[in-house]
């Protein structure tokens, strides 16, 4: 009768490591975590329902707009760099106007539009990962209700 040693101690290898638990789980990030943790440029821009024909804005957006990156600052300031292509040669090459924060799942930017007047904007989140921001906000206008769809992924 033949024994097979080395094959009953792969065998037993590997119901040790098999057995073994990982020590080290990969820690869970909060929203505030990921979204301070990349620059993110948008790739998707949609609009339900139809605004003035248009339900895909980001095709119809001015190219100056496609190379611009924001970064969720830890402080609460939205900085907006306008990248290569500056839509208007004057404006500066970062914006840092809006501020934003994060309750569970909103996200609340706020638009400085003059030394008295800010404009708040709650936009829900859909998807957030490393690879993946997805929000939503809506807007009415004329008696309807419009829902803006942005997507973004990291710079």
């Amino acid at each position: 009768m033949k024994t097979y040693p080395f094959s009953i101690l792969i065998g037993g290898l590997c119901m040790l490591l098999s057995a073994c638990e990982d020590n080290n789980p990969t820690p869970v990030k909060s929203n505030f975590e990921i979204l301070t943790s990349h620059k993110w440029t948008l790739t998707s821009w949609t609009v339900d329902p139809a605004f003035n024909g248009l339900t895909d804005l980001f095709a119809d957006q001015h190219p100056c707009q496609n190379d611009d990156i924001q970064t969720f600052n830890k402080n609460g300031l939205l900085e907006i760099d306008h990248g290569v292509s500056k839509c208007f040669p004057n404006e500066p090459q970062i914006d840092t106007s809006t501020r934003w924060k994060i309750q569970d799942n909103l996200v609340i930017l706020q638009f400085k539009i003059s030394s008295t007047q800010i404009l708040s904007d709650t936009c829900e989140l859909i998807t957030l990962t490393d690879q993946k921001l997805e929000y939503y906000s809506s807007q009415k206008m004329n008696n309807k209700i419009y829902k803006y769809k942005y997507g973004y992924t990291p710079k």
